[in-house]
């Protein structure tokens, strides 16, 4: 774009980012190997993260396809690589998702009223051990209230309601 323009696109270069680096150099190797040594604890390898892993190492580069894009003010021309799309692998596709998403909901969803997010936070060491608060009911019991209770509601805040956090799913470590 010409120096008149306000808007001025930057190429990003994916291959220069130590995730595409980890990928592209390990990724064939772990899944050589999760049969042997990850399958038992964390389960089968699931088909759909080839296609994921493919299509990020894809994203972002001008051998794979691009657009020419002409500025409608100054007529500057730049190409811009196709991306991947996806948001579950790829940061810049991931953030590109959540941006287009905070604006969708700042534009059309949300009122403008003020909003609130109440957090309760237990300590890392009662999160991993859940049977900790029932063998000694008597320590958590102070606790209790803020666990149950119902933060007080006015114009510029949304109820919310407070509650221990639930761990679901395994942890799979090596």
């Amino acid at each position: 774009m010409a120096r008149g323009c306000s808007a001025r696109y930057r190429a990003r270069n994916p291959r220069a980012t130590p995730l595409y680096r980890l990928f592209e150099s390990h990724y064939d190797e772990v899944k050589g190997q999760w049969e042997e040594r990850f399958e038992k604890r964390c389960g089968f390898w699931r088909g759909f993260v080839d296609e994921q892993v493919r299509r990020y190492l894809d994203c972002g580069l001008y051998e794979n396809g691009f657009a020419r894009i002409r500025c409608p003010d100054c007529r500057a021309e730049y190409l811009l690589a196709f991306s991947c799309k996806t948001r579950d692998l790829c940061p810049s596709c991931a953030a590109k998702r959540s941006a287009v998403t905070a604006a969708l909901l700042r534009d059309e969803v949300l009122q403008e009223v003020g909003h609130a997010q109440w957090v309760f936070v237990m300590p890392k060491m009662l999160r991993l051990q859940p049977t900790l608060a029932a063998s000694r009911p008597r320590a958590f019991r102070p606790a209790e209230p803020l666990a149950r209770a119902r933060v007080p509601t006015s114009s510029t805040t949304a109820s919310c309601l407070v509650g221990w956090p639930v761990r679901r799913g395994r942890r799979c470590s090596s």
